[in-house]
């Protein structure tokens, strides 16, 4: 899906500062065929598809954000849909109102009326967009309501394209202006490109604010010939200092079990999965276990229960003693590390624990492998990476299949706890999964009261 900025500069006499009258703009923003820029002027009582401001400020905001609002894939382990909050609203911690700001497009607002849209690094080639409409009260001063509720994953390149265009645009309109505040949008412009900065970004790290120790581990890291995959794991690691994610990082790579040639049938699965992205991670993830059952020609009440390795070997191609493998340490913010490198069997490493929840990260190892299609040797399950949403819906459509589970629905659509065990125990997995299906299926109610 598309994403694009459009912005026509406008006659700005009467605003106070002369570098941003020079900038005053109306500006449209689009994703897909969505007019994300819509709004209400309540004030006028009037609606519109674009808003009117200084373009400085949103150039400024994504100058100064550029490491982490283009390189990050980090974020705060929030439920799907949860809303950017606002300054006033006091209900994140301060590392989730830090993290929103860096990808929170009305982190730029500064008084004006600016759309509420986040942007999140997926993986190389995709960012996840969405627009929230203006559901709240609006803060004192401001009279523009935006109206739309979006969400879509769009190509990298049309993001960065858009974002270049609009600092490269204020730049320009700005030529010959010599203040401290343009000079300094110019030296940062060309800052943010340097390969420190966008590891650091990566990490989640305002490059800006490094401490030398972690600078100095940053340049080091560059020229380590296992950069990808010390990165890729790090990226995980929930532990607030960088040198411990990255020495952790080394130590789980020595963990590593060596893998056999894939099989002939896992490249034919490989091959013919294919990739249907929806704007809700959850929709991603159903849509992907209904794609994989009609690849396998399974029928869509079939749950594979405790009999998921020898399934996978069966059908797939994966042979069981290649699964799963232990980790020896469990570090902080990971359970699982997916193992998959071109041409070999792909495997998982994970924590000690019950049957039914190792094949729960089994079957979302499978999501990983057959439709995430990372480009890294390894990586990492972690509730701070977009894909683990994803992943969740997945496993718990192959293992308690919808379809099915509607045969165990109570008359009146309420389940109590012997309902919800009972279904648990003939589909072999745990009652969570059991709950979560009911719950965000709409398969009925679940009497929390009697749980």
């Amino acid at each position: 899906m598309s994403f694009e900025i459009q912005f026509a500069w406008l006659d700005g006499s009467g605003i106070r500062s002369e570098s941003e009258a020079a900038t005053w703009a109306e500006i449209g923003i689009t994703l897909g065929e969505a007019r994300v820029s819509e709004l209400l002027d309540e004030r006028l009582n009037s609606k519109r598809s674009t808003f009117f401001g200084a373009a400085l400020p949103l150039a400024e905001w994504i100058v100064d954000c550029w490491p982490r609002l283009i390189n990050e894939r980090r974020g705060p382990a929030l439920s799907a849909g949860a809303h950017p909050p606002e300054p006033s609203e006091g209900i994140a911690t301060d590392l989730e109102r830090e993290w929103w700001g860096f990808h929170s497009l009305r982190a730029a607002r500064r008084g004006g009326a600016i759309p509420n849209l986040l942007f999140r690094r997926l993986d190389p080639g995709v960012f996840h967009v969405q627009a929230f409409s203006d559901s709240v009260a609006l803060p004192p001063g401001i009279s523009v309501r935006f109206l739309r509720d979006e969400a879509a994953k769009v190509p990298a390149e049309d993001v960065l394209r858009q974002f270049h265009g609009l600092v490269e645009g204020v730049l320009a309109r700005l030529q010959g202006d010599e203040s401290d505040r343009v000079a300094t949008l110019r030296a940062r412009w060309r800052q943010v490109v340097q390969p420190t900065a966008e590891l650091a970004g990566r990490f989640g790290v305002d490059d800006e604010s490094l401490e030398a120790s972690d600078g100095e581990l940053l340049r080091a890291l560059l020229s380590d010939p296992r950069r990808d995959e010390i990165t890729s794991l790090a990226e995980g690691l929930s532990q607030p200092l960088l040198a411990d994610r990255l020495r952790v990082s080394r130590e789980l790579l020595r963990e590593l079990p060596e893998r056999p040639e894939a099989t002939p049938r896992w490249h034919e699965v490989t091959a013919a999965a294919t990739r249907t992205s929806h704007g809700r991670p959850w929709l991603t993830g159903w849509s992907a276990a209904a794609d994989f059952r009609e690849l396998l020609r399974v029928s869509e009440t079939e749950a594979p229960g405790r009999e998921l390795p020898r399934w996978l070997e069966e059908r797939c191609g994966w042979t069981r003693e290649q699964q799963i493998f232990d980790l020896k340490k469990v570090p902080d913010g990971v359970d699982t590390i997916y193992v998959n490198e071109r041409g070999f069997a792909p495997a998982i490493l994970t924590s000690r624990q019950s049957d039914p929840l190792r094949r729960f990260r089994l079957a979302g190892a499978l999501y990983h492998f057959l439709f995430a299609r990372s480009e890294g040797r390894v990586s990492p399950r972690s509730p701070l990476l977009a894909e683990y949403a994803e992943a969740n819906a997945f496993a718990a459509e192959l293992l308690a299949p919808a379809a099915r589970l509607r045969s165990f629905t109570p008359a009146g659509g309420w389940w109590d706890t012997r309902s919800v065990g009972e279904a648990a125990r003939a589909l072999e997995v745990s009652p969570r999964v059991i709950r979560h299906q009911i719950e965000n299926r709409r398969l009925g109610r679940v009497a929390t009261d009697r749980l």
